[in-house]
């Protein structure tokens, strides 16, 4: 019976420490880009998106209904727009590159959610550039937007 009993606790710990070495939790993956190398760039697909992100500001479009977040990735230094609406309609996300003084609009990028897209994000842009995060709602808001504050 002891011996059983030891068999048995032996068997166990082994098949423990072979699921252990066998199943390793996948790596994350590394970012594949730096700042000004990343803008025009999918955050998901270069891995930015993966850790070390934050919501820099977070507004609800009082037209529009939907929520646009300004994010930033400090693994790579960048900042992108991401919208997320549940309604019927299609919704417009726009994310700003202004001026290093904040007066004109170098570079705009826009997204277009549909019936469909609860979720959407745009490309990046360097975090060393001011930028802001906007939504509207082409058809009640007459393309009025709603804007984060400029960062």
């Amino acid at each position: 019976m002891f011996k059983n009993k030891i068999a048995s606790a032996l068997a166990l710990f082994a098949v423990t420490v072979l699921a252990a070495v066998i199943v390793q939790p996948g790596a994350a993956q590394a970012a594949s880009c730096w700042s000004t190398e990343c803008e025009y760039k999918d955050p998901s697909s270069t891995g930015c998106d993966a850790s070390g992100v934050q919501t820099l500001e977070e507004i609800t479009g009082t037209l529009s209904r939907m929520k646009v977040e300004l994010r930033y990735s400090a693994t790579c230094h960048t900042v992108w727009a991401r919208g997320t609406f549940s309604g019927t309609y299609q919704r417009n996300l726009k994310l700003w590159l202004l001026d290093s003084n904040g007066n004109g609009i170098s570079r705009q990028w826009d997204a277009y959610i549909a019936y469909n897209k609860s979720v959407k994000w745009t490309t990046m842009f360097s975090y060393n550039r001011l930028t802001k995060a906007c939504t509207s709602d082409p058809l009640f808001g007459m393309g009025t937007l709603e804007c984060t504050r400029l960062r």
